[in-house]
């Protein structure tokens, strides 16, 4: 079993936190779309507000991003934002220290992260980068998970994220849209590798549908 957190953490250059300031009641939350680098050069993010228009000017002097384009036009936008040099990088860290980040999204002027985590000392690691940082960080809640939040539909997180995105990137389509080579490197590991974690993965799922 794993440790679920949720800690908030707060930094003025932080990606969007300019925005999310000068903006009161706008809500931003990162999208679970094709971003896999540890250290991504952009994001997904949808955002509810009572003026888009406001919310688009902000962010067109927001130091932290170099651009954005709105993707999806609803009740919440989702923009695609390219993230400056200057902002303050803390996607790399729970990546680096094998946590998967699960949520994050805005609250008033700073951020609340749920991390799945190993055990505790994990939770020490992130906790002592933040302060090395100058981030504020405060843990709001922890707990245990259960062998059935740890494995759903027969799946453990890392097997969920390959499958969604071989999908996304039109593995499994006919013709594929995307080679076993080019989605190996995607995961930084072999074409063999990948091949395995995928019939590992497909396995369970379907053993989990089957009910074998």
């Amino acid at each position: 079993m794993s440790l679920v957190a949720e800690a908030q953490v707060a930094h003025p250059d932080i990606a969007l936190t300019p925005t999310v300031r000068a903006v009161p009641g706008a809500t931003v939350e990162r999208e679970r779309l094709v971003v896999r680098d540890l250290d991504p050069s952009f994001l997904f993010v949808s955002v509810s507000c009572s003026s888009f228009e406001r919310f688009e000017d902000t962010l067109a002097t927001d130091g932290t991003v170099t651009e954005s384009l709105v993707i999806s036009d609803d009740a919440r936008r989702v923009y695609r934002v390219t993230l400056s040099e200057e902002r303050k990088r803390l996607a790399p860290i729970p990546a680096t220290l094998g946590i998967n980040l699960e949520r994050a999204y805005s609250q008033d002027d700073s951020w609340v992260l749920r991390l799945q985590l190993p055990d505790r000392e994990v939770l020490s690691a992130f906790n002592d980068y933040c302060d090395e940082a100058g981030i504020q960080v405060a843990v709001t809640s922890l707990r245990r998970t259960s062998a059935a939040e740890d494995r759903i539909y027969g799946l453990t997180e890392p097997q969920r994220d390959l499958l969604a995105v071989a999908h996304e990137e039109g593995y499994f389509d006919d013709p594929r849209g995307i080679s076993l080579q080019d989605l190996a490197e995607q995961f930084d590991v072999s074409p063999t590798a990948l091949s395995r974690r995928l019939r590992r993965a497909q396995d369970n799922l379907i053993r989990a549908a089957l009910g074998t």
